[in-house]
């Protein structure tokens, strides 16, 4: 037996492959996208969330400065998420449509 990493009890050898498999690839293949692909996209996302933040707690201690940036950069973000939701169902829809 081997431990699995979620949760933490003994598993199988093949209940720990799964486990690894549902973590590593049904999400980022949901989403039309290798592992590697999504970490990638992720990790971006984060750095733009991480600078939106830094950009808002400067403005928060002085407010003169960034006045805009936390904001507009939030508003880009959501737009590139809406574009990415848009080709993601535009690449189902012929699969949709062949049911």
């Amino acid at each position: 037996m081997e431990y699995g990493i979620l949760p933490c009890r003994p598993v199988s050898r093949g209940k720990a492959m799964s486990t690894l498999k549902q973590i590593f690839h049904d999400h980022p293949a949901k989403v039309g996208e290798s592992y590697f692909e999504h970490m990638v996209f992720a990790v971006g996302f984060s750095a733009r969330l991480f600078r939106a933040a830094v950009a808002a707690l400067i403005h928060g201690v002085v407010p003169c400065l960034h006045e805009t940036t936390a904001s507009a950069e939030v508003l880009a973000m959501n737009d590139a998420i809406r574009a990415r939701r848009a080709l993601m169902a535009a690449a189902r829809q012929p699969e949709l449509n062949a049911r």
